[in-house]
């Protein structure tokens, strides 16, 4: 298989499992449209009214099906999000996204009248999300905002008369009249507060808190006939976090909540009463569920051709849900199959590129065995193994009883034996920091204060070879901290590889021939910075280089940069007297690289991957993008549902956090778009 049918590969596997995505995302939009029974209202003349998607359903209070028309036929622009009664008999519609109240008649289930209420400014944007409404015998509706943390109150007319307290609500769904005023629910605090029904003012209030079958408190109506002694006041929906699965409960005159049996596992919409007994729809079981007036779960509500079709839509709905999956799953294979042969493009490539031998005879760093390397870390950091023997100690005093002679005064020996140990550590830092200090002045210890630049010399040698020109040879390899990328001196040049998923990449080629001064102490050669002075490193190199700026860090060990200080002088003066110098970032700094280098990095910053896929580096760009299609999946596209679709409220850290992965993926992709590209050429 050659590198091309590789690369090809790839590029229809990423484009798959694009189609995957978006055939997966097209199928939860499908499945999100199937809602099943949910707006729920029963007449005065016991007709029940039923919303399923975007249809009217009339059933009789039998449950034999009466009519099922489209819900634009009643001249709703919507499906309706609720049905309430109103003391005139009429039947009022909401429908999300429009603050309007619709009065429909009840013989016809047509339009006859408009309702705008008139919201006072700071609620306005909140009218129209508000669903949940009720009214009053004298015609009066009050409104609780949701989202708004407001309940509102208006007259027939809509003409606006008062609002609940600001601060008073955390959320707000539920609300009923009572001979005591408006009953409503504060959503996230689990509470029930009675306000008076002209002023809005509370008059008391229910802490309800955590219970069974959900916490959160949700829709609910008033039972419509006075209730006799003991009988439930309203019938609530009580939600879980998710504000979608929760429970029925009923509320009586004492605030007392009772939860219904065989409630505790649905999706609950909406509840209304038919005489005696409460219907309530479920998203789950795509059913009207039933309980009697002595709180028995009854068989669901609608006879046999009700059950049929709310089945099939059930079923539909499965179906969709099912192909979600599966695309899902689809995607998941392609963008592992298309990283996996994007990787094997740089394998391949190397596999049928000749093997070039690379001479480190000159090496100045030594190369030493895995054993020698590992004595040499013990000898230089073996001490901090001693801050294991407190724990150590710590989980062998029960085998070894020193817990059971200690008895009671175990916990204030274990406290004591910690805060000296601790100290200890402390006072022992400096003596600990000197020791590593002389150690690393010993040219023994180099291999292991450079293990990172040899480990990657040894991992990115045919890198490395295919940089040098003929006649070039490697004379050292080390890091230069801080920083991600590591570096080789050559006979020519100083060569900076930034590490990458698959192969380094040149980032810097610096002639030695344009080298100006080489120092190892810091502000030698560059204005010293006050944490340099601080920080006294004996392990510094300083670089300035004729046109560039210069370069300066640590490299670890203070025989590595007093070695690099003399042959990076020694060089720069043998080059410059051969030749004149040669300018190595004319190439890399021209306006066309670094206009490219800029439409890249912004790509990269714009779709995470876009950037490294017009680098032809396909591995980096299918990871990026597979990272970017996780985040958008799992954390935006719910956020923003929730968010357009406000059920329940989504908190400032939930967004910041979503919205910093979405940040900071866009920044790691267009940073090493804009590394990788090479500054300067061989």
């Amino acid at each position: 298989m050659t590198v091309r049918v590789l690369k090809a590969l790839a590029v229809v596997c990423l484009a798959l499992a694009i189609a995957s995505i978006i055939a997966s995302v097209r199928s939860t939009l499908r499945a999100g449209k199937i809602q099943g029974p949910s707006a729920l209202v029963v007449l005065p003349s016991g007709e029940v009214w039923l919303g399923v998607d975007d249809a009217l359903w009339r059933i009789s209070a039998q449950g034999q099906l009466l009519d099922a028309q489209p819900i634009r036929a009643t001249g709703l622009p919507g499906a309706a999000a609720n049905f309430v009664r109103s003391p005139d008999g009429s039947i009022v519609a909401s429908v999300r996204g429009d603050p309007t109240l619709y009065f429909l008649e009840a013989a016809n289930a047509r339009i006859f009248r408009r309702v705008n209420p008139q919201w006072p400014a700071e609620l306005q944007k909140h009218g129209a999300r508000a669903i949940n409404f009720a009214f009053d015998a004298a015609g009066r509706v009050a409104i609780a905002t949701g989202g708004g943390d407001a309940v509102a109150l208006f007259e027939p007319d809509g003409r606006f008369v008062a609002r609940s307290a600001p601060g008073r609500y955390d959320f707000t769904n539920g609300l009923w009249w009572s001979d005591e005023g408006l009953w409503t629910t504060d959503t996230n605090r689990f509470t029930l507060r009675v306000l008076d029904g002209a002023t809005l003012l509370q008059r008391r209030e229910h802490v309800l808190g955590e219970a069974v079958g959900g916490s959160y408190l949700g829709p609910a109506r008033a039972r419509p006939a006075p209730p006799g002694a003991g009988m439930p006041r309203a019938a609530m929906i009580r939600f879980q976090g998710d504000m979608t699965h929760g429970g029925v409960s009923l509320v009586g005159a004492d605030a007392r909540v009772t939860v219904l049996p065989h409630s505790v596992d649905m999706e609950p919409r909406d509840v209304d009463w038919l005489g005696d007994e409460l219907l309530a729809t479920d998203g789950l079981s795509f059913a009207v569920l039933r309980w009697s007036a002595d709180r028995r779960a009854q068989p669901p509500f609608g006879d046999a051709v009700v059950q049929q079709r709310l089945r099939a839509l059930a079923g539909e709905r499965a179906a969709l849900r099912k192909d979600y999956m599966r695309w899902l799953i689809a995607a998941c294979i392609a963008l592992a199959a298309g990283m996996l042969f994007a990787g094997l493009v740089p394998w391949l490539a190397r596999r049928a590129q000749p093997v070039i031998a690379l001479d480190l005879s000159q090496l100045g760093t030594p190369r030493v065995g895995h054993m020698d390397l590992l004595r040499l870390h013990l000898r230089l950091a073996g001490w901090l193994l001693l801050m294991a023997v407190p724990l150590l100690l710590i989980e062998l005093a029960g085998p070894l009883g020193l817990k059971a002679r200690l008895g009671d005064s175990w916990p204030f020996v274990l406290a004591g034996f910690l805060i000296a140990a601790a100290v200890l550590a402390l006072l022992s830092i400096p003596w600990l920091l000197r020791r590593i200090k002389r150690l690393s002045r010993l040219p023994e210890f180099e291999p292991a204060l450079n293990q990172r630049a040899m480990l990657q010399l040894k991992a990115q040698g045919q890198v490395v070879a295919r940089t040098l020109r003929n006649g070039e040879q490697v004379l050292e390899a080390f890091s230069l901290m801080p920083g991600q990328a590591w570096w080789v001196l050559t006979s020519q040049r100083l060569l900076a590889f930034q590490p990458a998923m698959f192969d380094a990449t040149v980032a810097v080629a610096h002639e030695l021939s344009v080298v100006r001064g080489v120092a190892t102490e810091p502000g030698k050669v560059v204005p010293k910075a006050w944490w340099q002075r601080a920080a006294g490193d004996s392990a510094w190199l300083e670089v300035t280089i004729e046109g560039q700026s210069p370069l300066a860090g640590s490299v670890g060990s203070p025989v590595l940069a007093a070695r690099l200080a003399q042959r990076i002088d020694a060089l720069a003066a043998a080059l410059r007297a051969q030749a004149p110098p040669r300018s190595p970032a004319a190439p890399g700094l021209g306006a066309d690289r670094l206009a490219r280098r800029r439409r890249r990095f912004i790509a990269s910053a714009l779709l995470p991957g876009l950037g490294q896929w017009q680098q032809r580096r396909a591995g980096e760009a299918i990871a990026f993008v597979g990272a970017w299609a996780v985040t958008v999946i799992f954390g935006s596209f719910p956020m923003l549902w929730t968010l357009v679709e406000p059920f329940t409220g989504v908190s400032a850290i939930d967004v910041t956090v979503v919205v910093s992965l979405h940040l900071m993926l866009s920044a790691l992709a267009a940073a090493d778009a804009w590394r990788s590209e090479a500054l300067a050429s061989k």
